[in-house]
């Protein structure tokens, strides 16, 4: 084993706080430190470092985790979903929904008055690819509207203190 392989070693055991273990490998590893000057300064480091970091953490007080244990139930419960969410954003989506087909209906008049339109002047790819991207840009705006149902849901039961 290299010293650098052993240094690394040594690394370990003082970040699991076992450099001055009892394990067959501790042993080898200062056995090894206190030949080579090279890993010995490296422990005696390491040692330093662990002794200048050992500050003692002190307990906390019972009345402090207590209250905090007491806010932390208050938070959690005021954050809570209300019951009806659920159903709120279903019927949300479902009134979406039924302007589905006004949509379709409005791309596809917008398509083909604008294929119709544009025929004269247009050739028919570059027609295509226009309503191609209309159709992107519409299903994207659309997507995104119905992503934010839910969040306008949740927006309108903060908004009335959940009591809908």
């Amino acid at each position: 084993m290299t010293c650098d392989a052993i240094q690394e070693r040594l690394d370990e055991l003082a970040f699991a706080r076992a450099l001055d273990a009892a394990t067959p490998e501790a042993r080898a590893l200062a056995a090894h430190a206190a030949d080579c000057p090279a890993c010995g300064a490296h422990r005696r480091f390491l040692v330093a470092l662990a002794d200048a970091l050992a500050v003692p953490v002190p307990a906390a007080a019972e009345a402090a985790v207590a209250a905090a244990r007491a806010r932390a139930a208050r938070v959690l419960r005021a954050r809570a979903t209300p019951p009806r969410v659920g159903r709120d954003v279903a019927v949300a989506l479902a009134v979406a929904v039924l302007a589905l087909p006004l949509v379709v209906g409005h791309a596809y008049v917008v398509i083909e008055g604008g294929a119709w339109l544009l025929a004269r002047w247009l050739p028919a790819p570059v027609l295509d690819w226009l309503g191609a991207a209309y159709l992107v840009s519409l299903a994207l705006g659309v997507g995104a509207l119905y992503g934010l149902i839910p969040l306008a849901v949740a927006f309108r039961q903060r908004a009335l203190g959940g009591s809908t």
